[in-house]
């Protein structure tokens, strides 16, 4: 498979600007797209997902940029958002104040998020173009809960109105991923936590429609093979969800990345794009 790399400069709004090596692939028609076509491509009135690895430099710059390119070309100042995983929904009224007020590492700090600072550029877009920033998760001590007691024991006002409990497929690529870091006899109520987290991110999306375009940073298993929190939103609006999967070829190998970029025999094309960063 051949793979075009395109050479784009992008400008870091906190940091000193560099260049990175990046490819836009499109998973259905396995071709390469050049980055300012692709960007004049994305449909409007639509859910982008930025499927990411966390905390990882290079991805949330390109995030940054994919945010400020699509928002800039469209013309969509003031009229898009970004949802955000590491934050909670039921913040949003502080989420509202503070981030108005704040720098992005003031309000990383006001909000119990010092160490996410790779996100820094993100906000600053956000800022910048006069979007909107939501919350999207639940705070962690009530998945704790559900982890130790089931979710029964959750207190119902938590619980979504499209709570679902994920397939077969979706079971066994969790259970994969986790490895050795949760005892057999746990995973089950840990692939609950992840259902009632993509159940939760889901309705909150559906609840924020409003603008133009909102996108959507997630880790990148929450999106893969259109499953998890996408095939959820799915159910719950009209609108075009958009499966954006970001990753950095400098941390994986070449039979991984084509491993991500080929369609799985069970589980489908992962996405509809995948954006590959390389590192400087």
């Amino acid at each position: 498979m051949k793979r075009v790399v395109l050479l784009v400069f992008i400008c870091i709004l906190s940091q000193s600007s560099l260049f990175a090596s990046v490819e836009v692939f499109d998973v259905k028609n396995q071709r390469s797209v050049a980055y300012r076509t692709w960007i004049s491509s994305l449909p409007l009135n639509s859910i982008m997902f930025l499927g990411e690895f966390h905390y990882n430099i290079p991805v949330q710059n390109i995030e940054a940029a994919i945010i400020n390119d699509v928002v800039t070309y469209n013309e969509l100042q003031s009229k898009f958002s970004v949802s955000w995983e590491f934050l909670n929904y039921l913040d949003q009224a502080e989420i509202n104040s503070l981030f108005s007020k704040l720098s992005a590492p003031d309000f990383l700090k006001a909000m119990n998020l010092a160490s996410a600072e790779s996100y820094i550029p993100v906000l600053e877009t956000v800022t910048l173009n006069k979007g909107n920033l939501f919350g999207l998760n639940i705070d962690r001590k009530i998945k704790q809960q559900l982890i130790a007691a089931g979710i029964e024991s959750v207190d119902p006002k938590f619980i979504p109105p499209n709570l679902e409990i994920g397939g077969e497929n979706y079971f066994y690529r969790f259970k994969e991923s986790m490895g050795d870091h949760v005892p057999a006899s746990k995973i089950q109520r840990y692939f609950e936590a992840q259902c009632f987290t993509d159940s939760i991110m889901s309705y909150q999306l559906s609840l924020n429609e409003e603008t133009r375009v909102n996108f959507v940073v997630v880790g990148s298993f929450h999106s893969d093979y259109f499953d998890g929190t996408v095939s959820r939103l799915m159910k719950l609006t009209d609108k075009k969800v958009v499966n954006i999967k970001i990753v950095n070829a400098s941390d994986l190998s070449e039979v991984e990345l084509q491993a991500i970029l080929k369609p799985s025999i069970i589980y489908g094309d992962v996405s509809d794009y995948v954006v590959i960063v390389t590192s400087p």
